[in-house]
């Protein structure tokens, strides 16, 4: 009978431990920007993976069955932004070091996000510093939105 019974629990164990994992999630509790930075190479393609669970997608029609105005939609923006600065300057890559610096010389990317889960890619300029920010102007500290990034080199 207990022989039964440990081997019920260790199936159980061995069945929760498959269906739970975890990803750390940011908290974001208010609508400043929460930025983090990687180093990468030149001419690297990053992939960034989202969940947010929380996200708060608006109803593209309404409630009289008419379509919604977009712009309307900003009071619910949820953002990603990928920039790489020139701080380093013309290291590798290719830039060209005779062009003048220049508010051009930035590459950012900036991606409401439109569903729950998703990916973004992102090409390198050159080898340094990208900063990633996310942004939710629905955060608060009474209700936060929790995001989850996984970023990688793909």
């Amino acid at each position: 009978m207990m022989s039964a019974f440990y081997r019920f629990v260790a199936l159980l164990i061995a069945a929760l431990s498959t269906a739970i994992s975890a990803e750390p999630m940011l908290l974001l509790m208010n609508a400043q920007p929460k930025c983090m930075s990687v180093e990468a190479p030149a001419d690297a393609r990053l992939t960034v993976d989202y969940e947010a669970p929380d996200l708060v997608l608006p109803n593209s029609k309404g409630p009289d069955g008419q379509p919604v105005d977009p712009r309307s939609f900003r009071k619910y923006r949820t953002t990603i932004t990928i920039e790489q600065d020139d701080e380093r300057g013309y290291h590798h890559g290719r830039h060209d070091p005779r062009r003048p610096k220049n508010s051009d010389s930035k590459s950012k990317m900036v991606r409401d996000l439109d569903k729950k889960k998703g990916s973004l890619i992102y090409d390198s300029q050159y080898d340094g510093k990208i900063s990633i920010c996310v942004q939710s102007l629905t955060a608060s500290a009474i209700s936060p939105t929790p995001i989850s990034l996984r970023i990688y080199e793909s």
